[in-house]
């Protein structure tokens, strides 16, 4: 898929500082340029059903005022947006609240607001995408982890954040933003930067690195401070497409030299007192990297080896940059014909991979 295609909706207003004088003394139902209603139920989550809700409030509103977030195969995440100038405050969002099934939150929206939702719609559809650009092999090396990013950012706003502190220019195609369950932008993105100097160059300068909450505000809404470093790798292979959920008591391990066969790195690792059970390896061809992904019979032995490995990283002086070990994840599959997620299953939680990204 080259990149053309892969254009998507971003702002195109600038991320330059508005001024304060212009903004931060209207009132944001002044400002008002539409609602956010977030926890909608599937039933609930269709225009119709919003569009009768409005009007019970008596906001002037059709279907092609209202935009619903939804996932590549058409199923709602609960978020809508009603483009609605009526004010809505006080007692009145109360009253809106009681036309809408128990549990759902209204919000209103300035014209960033609305930009930012609409962008995010559309990066939300084609998640799986830009997952699988990010999982190219020659990606391997140039890709950067963002994290602590206020939700309100959007890819113009990012770029433009690191090409100020970095000195980095990145595509806003090149910037893929992590999602949590229902739709929510995470604090987290990730940046393929042009070459793998350039992505040293960015975990370099981006070090809690202080940027506004709101860009287009400037410092009205206090700051963030934001991290970059190599916290996420992506593969794609049809070879490693069964591997990380053969077990969850696994460890992946980088930076190896790509003619190590598995028995030679087994018995490597038995030197050191590494037991693991099973060993699958796989070379990354064009940077010439072999891992490997080591699985142990019990979460205990994982942790142990966890433990041993970040103390082996800082003996043999590999920098903090470099992904040295990590716990392998498969990339959330939502079928069609699936009414329960296995993802979203706590049974299926275990004590190492809860707190990862999920």
């Amino acid at each position: 898929m080259d990149d053309a295609s892969r254009d998507l909706s971003v702002r195109h207003f600038p991320s330059g500082i508005i001024a304060r004088a212009s903004d931060d003394t209207v009132p944001m139902l002044e400002r008002q340029e539409g609602l956010l209603i977030e926890y909608l139920p599937p039933e609930s989550c269709t225009a119709e059903a919003i569009v009768r809700a409005c009007r019970e409030e008596g906001l002037p509103v059709d279907a092609n005022d209202v935009l619903i977030m939804r996932s590549r195969l058409g199923r709602p995440t609960g978020r809508a947006m009603v483009a609605c100038e009526e004010p809505l405050g006080g007692t009145a969002s109360e009253d809106f609240l009681r036309h809408l099934p128990r549990g759902t939150r209204v919000k209103i929206m300035d014209k960033y607001d609305v930009q930012a939702f609409v962008e995010q719609c559309e990066r939300y559809v084609r998640l799986s995408e830009d997952l699988r650009f990010l999982a190219r092999p020659e990606n391997f090396r140039r890709t950067v982890t963002i994290t602590e990013l206020p939700t309100s950012y959007g890819r113009l706003d990012l770029a433009y954040f690191i090409k100020k502190h970095a000195n980095v220019d990145l595509a806003p195609q090149d910037i893929v933003f992590r999602f949590k369950r229902h739709g929510q932008q995470s604090d987290m993105a990730w940046v393929v930067c042009p070459t793998e100097r350039a992505a040293n160059q960015v975990i370099h300068h981006i070090q809690e690195t202080a940027v506004p909450k709101r860009v287009q505000y400037g410092t009205l809404f206090g700051c963030s401070f934001i991290w970059a470093r190599r916290s996420s790798v992506f593969l794609s292979h049809p070879n490693l497409d069964f591997v990380p959920s053969r077990s969850k008591y696994q460890i992946v391990t980088t930076g190896w030299h790509h003619d190590m066969s598995e028995e030679d790195f087994t018995a490597m690792m038995n030197e050191i007192s590494f037991y693991p059970q099973r060993v699958t390896g796989h070379s990354i061809g064009e940077h010439r990297i072999g891992m490997f992904f080591m699985e142990f019979p019990r979460m205990h032995e994982v942790k142990k080896a966890f433990g041993r490995l970040r103390h082996i990283k800082k003996r043999w002086g590999i920098t903090e940059s470099e992904v040295f070990f990590a716990y392998p994840k498969t990339a959330d599959v939502h079928w069609a014909d699936e009414e329960k997620y296995a993802d979203e299953d706590s049974a299926c939680d275990t004590d190492i991979d809860e707190p990862v990204d999920y």
